[in-house]
């Protein structure tokens, strides 16, 4: 590796001349080899130790070096081989200290380390025999306040680099999180997929996971999950599920679901308030198959429901499994739905006539929520 020796560099001036007794009368390069432990980029600056050898002695000697991250690999300072970053430091900062003021020269700096003195503390003593307490003082002081603040800067760096650090695993946490969620909700969904019936039929609509809860329902009272729904209309209902087989993981998937869209399906000829399966595979059919509510100019939080429109339709519009026709009744506020007049079921409530009161405000009707429906009844 080929570093660069600035010539009015204080590596050149400070470092070189008292740590290893050379120094270069103009810029040169310098190759350093056995180049180990490098450090990560800080300030536009980085750490290696290295080998080089001495143009003074020819003999190999071994530094730290402190190097610029440019194209030139320039040498900021060199400290001696193994010893405390902290003092050589502050070595190296009173050392320039002295010789800006003008108190020593690099010579002077190369016959200290002609004569051994290696540590600030010895330094210091040269220092003393030849200059007042005042002058040694002023010499250190400056020194010290180079290392403070190149202390604070490096602490502050350090600060950054944790906050910076600590955000970054914080994210990985929550990376981790979701896929730990992910991983959890794939295994609960394969567990708990009931596979009679071709897994039931899609109910149309989609709907908003709001809480899961334990309970019991069904001709035994059975153990049963409960999942509130809520469509997008508003309106919450529950729908249960006694299945024994899977059921444990049955209500582990909907517990991770809460706050999701999704669908659900229900089992041969049962009401819309059993679940079979849900699913969050939301497709464009499975969110145009409800009857849409249309935007009118009408007031929706006017009193009553104005009768726009009534419709004689299908059942299976609304429920695949629902035989026979059903009274499809448009309002300013919605589209709901009634039993006819005349069921042909005979344990089915006949419906009151809505297209007798159509262009006609209703202030006595009830709108309740049952198998994933919207009705519309008159008291």
């Amino acid at each position: 590796m080929i570093v660069k020796v600035q010539g009015n560099g204080h590596a050149n001036l400070d470092s070189f001349p008292f740590r290893y007794g050379f120094t270069y009368s103009t810029t040169e390069r310098l190759e350093l080899t056995n180049v180990k432990n490098k450090s990560e980029v800080v300030d536009n600056r980085y750490h290696v130790d290295a080998s080089f050898k001495n143009p003074e002695t020819n003999k190999t000697e071994k530094g730290h070096f402190v190097l610029l991250n440019d194209n030139e690999s320039t040498v900021v300072t060199v400290w001696g081989f193994g010893m405390d970053n902290k003092d050589e430091t502050r070595l190296s900062e009173t050392l320039r200290s002295a010789r800006v003021r003008g108190k020593i020269t690099t010579n002077d700096m190369m016959m200290m380390h002609s004569q051994k003195i290696r540590s600030l503390d010895e330094f210091i003593d040269y220092l003393a025999d030849k200059y007042s307490n005042t002058e040694v003082a002023l010499i250190t002081e400056d020194a010290n306040k180079k290392v403070e603040n190149l202390s604070k800067a490096l602490s502050k760096l350090h600060q950054e680099k944790q906050s910076l650090q600590s955000d970054i695993d914080k994210k990985e946490s929550e990376v981790n999180e979701y896929k730990k969620i992910i991983a959890e909700l794939k295994s609960a969904t394969s567990n708990a997929y009931d596979n009679r019936n071709s897994g039931g039929v899609w109910n149309p609509g989609v709907y908003t996971v709001i809480s899961v809860d334990w309970g019991n329902k069904g001709r035994n009272n059975q153990r049963a999950v409960f999942v509130r729904l809520r469509d997008k209309n508003g309106v919450e209902f529950e729908v249960a599920n006694n299945w024994i087989r899977g059921l444990e993981d049955r209500f582990r998937q909907a517990t991770i679901l809460v706050g999701e869209t999704i669908k659900y399906s229900t089992l041969g000829s049962y009401g819309r308030d059993w679940f079979m399966n849900i699913s969050t595979d939301i497709s464009e059919s499975d969110l145009s198959n409800r009857p849409k509510t249309v935007m009118r100019q009408v007031q929706t939080n006017s009193p009553g429901y104005y009768i726009e429109d009534v419709q004689v339709v299908s059942g299976s519009e609304f429920n695949s499994n629902w035989r026979g026709n059903m009274q499809k009744v448009t309002t300013n506020k919605g589209i709901y739905i009634d039993n006819i007049t005349n069921p042909e079921n005979p344990m089915l409530t006949p419906g009151f006539d809505w297209s007798s009161v159509i262009n006609n405000t209703v202030y006595d009707a009830v709108i309740r929520h049952s198998r994933g429906c919207d009705w519309i009844n008159k008291r």
